[in-house]
């Protein structure tokens, strides 16, 4: 995600950082720590969705 989107069967879809903030609804996007937090919270709920 740090280059581009993953969607559709495509990988790193190009992306804007503007683009991307926009998306999100934010001014900034989230720093090395922030994202692997994120992500380790978004595997727990794919990996028991139901807890």
């Amino acid at each position: 995600m740090a280059d581009g989107l993953d969607a559709l069967g495509l990988t790193n879809i190009g992306m804007s950082e503007s683009i991307l903030k926009k998306a999100a609804g934010t001014d900034k996007l989230p720093d090395k720590q922030e994202a692997e937090v994120s992500a380790r919270a978004f595997a727990a709920f794919i990996d028991q969705p139901r807890r």
